[in-house]
């Protein structure tokens, strides 16, 4: 995301429909929105026209259309889009809703386009696309990414050295993955594949686990067969496992996504939240954050009178950070402000972005101690969930540090028609610390997703949690 987090392309995502109605002459788009925006942190312009919208994206050498739309009004841009006091054009609709989002992308007003992207400087499709297309690539990195930053690589020596290496008769894709491996980024992916991560994920540990225990060879990732047998199975016995600390089937309730699994012992709370997404068919920012709500509103009143809380992010791959913070809400008994975040583009950096919550008067659990559970498949905006409530003084965390891949994604389609994403922004705690490359800490550290948990049917980060409550350590 970091599609944020998951794969979406930045920019007007509307339908291309036929303008009816009114006069011929008249505008489908306001006025007010027509013109040039630029979005020069995040590498986007919007030229927009009176019933249409081009996307560009833009680096300090290059320049390129992305998308163009064409029949569009005033409607669909201001679902996605609003002009701020001052007179800034504020993308809110990929990041939540227009009452409720998370830190959204702005556009600056500019007279013309730039001059790289009039049409004699554009780069175009053509016979050389493939190579314009890496070119492209390796100049979005070393503008905007943090990754290399973030893993300590001298980003011009590693392409010089990686470029000598290819040859031209190479898949464009084979070396555009070449050069996206050392970055270790999950955001970082090539037409919608994972190239490489920061730390194994719980994928990758239970694979590892099968070869070694079949005595089967190291072949790449995607599981197919028995090895993707092995690894379902593995995961369904974690999560029996942890379930049956209810000590009765019957206590255990799911939301309709099944993405979300609570249960009251002995007056503490459950809690697992293990995605980000997929709340809602309707695959909008919105709609997930208003099904999202709707399931904490079971979660929350069915363990209203819990005396502790333990929160089980272990699992949860990310989504939108608007879910993140509205969950984050739900703990909070006062106004807090929880991180900050820029976006980092030629050395340079944007605006900083203090998020602050205020309590919300949905079902919630406030003042109750709470122990999240975090592993090195705690992803992106679950990271971001978990460094919110870092700053709540009931909260501890248990299990593995996190990831490491906090960033939103910036989604751009390359000349040739692949689609990148990479990581372009710093999510920080309020003092400045930034845990890109590293992931949240825990403060007890236990391991996590072991075979030899699972053989003996114990969850040893859950166990930890309920003897802390127990001792009242929090």
């Amino acid at each position: 995301m970091s599609i944020v987090k998951v794969g979406y392309l930045v920019g007007v995502i509307v339908a291309v429909m036929a303008c009816s109605g009114g006069d011929d002459n008249d505008p489908a788009i306001a006025s007010r929105y027509q013109g040039v925006w630029v979005s020069e942190a995040y590498g986007q312009i919007l030229e927009v026209e009176r019933d249409s919208v081009t996307e560009y994206a833009f680096t300090d050498l290059r320049c390129w259309v992305q998308k163009q739309y064409y029949g569009v009004d005033t409607f669909e841009i201001e679902r996605h889009y609003r002009l701020t006091d001052e007179g800034r054009l504020l993308d809110y609709g990929h990041y939540g809703a227009l009452d409720f989002h998370a830190p959204g992308q702005y556009y600056d007003s500019a007279t013309t386009l730039p001059s790289l992207c009039a049409p004699s400087e554009l780069d175009v499709p053509g016979d050389d696309s493939g190579e314009t297309a890496i070119a492209q690539f390796i100049n979005l990195i070393d503008y905007y990414s943090i990754s290399p930053a973030a893993q300590g690589i001298n980003w011009p020596e590693y392409v010089a050295q990686a470029m000598a290496e290819m040859t031209d008769e190479q898949p464009v894709f084979d070396r555009l993955v070449a050069l996206a491996t050392p970055l270790r980024d999950g955001h970082t992916t090539i037409d919608g594949a994972l190239v490489s991560t920061n730390k194994p994920l719980v994928i990758q540990q239970l694979y590892d686990e099968y070869l070694e225990q079949s005595g089967g060879e190291l072949e790449p990732m995607p599981l197919d067969g028995a090895a993707e047998d092995y690894v379902s199975e593995q995961l369904q016995r974690h999560r029996e496992i942890t379930l049956a600390y209810a000590n009765s089937p019957e206590r255990v309730h799911r939301d309709e996504s099944e993405s979300l699994t609570w249960f009251e012992a002995e007056g503490m709370g459950y809690l697992a939240v293990d995605a980000m997404d997929g709340y809602s068919l309707e695959e909008t920012a919105a709609a997930e954050l208003a099904q999202f709500n709707e399931a904490l509103d079971l979660a929350f009143s069915d363990l209203a009178e819990v005396q502790a809380l333990v929160l089980d992010l272990r699992l949860n791959g990310g989504g939108y950070d608007t879910l993140s913070l509205a969950l984050v809400q739900r703990l909070l008994s006062a106004e807090q402000s929880l991180y900050r975040k820029f976006a980092r583009y030629n050395g340079h950096q944007s605006e900083t972005q203090i998020v602050s919550l205020e309590p919300t008067d949905a079902p919630s659990l406030r003042d109750i101690p709470v122990v999240v559970l975090l592993s090195a498949s705690t992803v992106s905006a679950a990271e971001v969930c978990a460094l919110a409530l870092s700053t709540l003084p009931q909260v501890i965390f248990v299990g593995e540090a996190s990831q490491g891949a906090l960033s939103d994604m910036l989604a751009v389609q390359l000349v040739d028609g692949t689609h990148v994403t990479l990581s372009n922004e710093r999510y920080e705690s309020l003092e400045g610390e930034w845990f890109e490359g590293r992931g949240l800490p825990v403060d007890v550290e236990v391991p996590v997703f072991t075979l030899q948990a699972r053989e003996e049917g114990r969850d040893w980060p859950l166990e930890t949690a309920v003897a802390l409550l127990n001792v009242g350590r929090l």
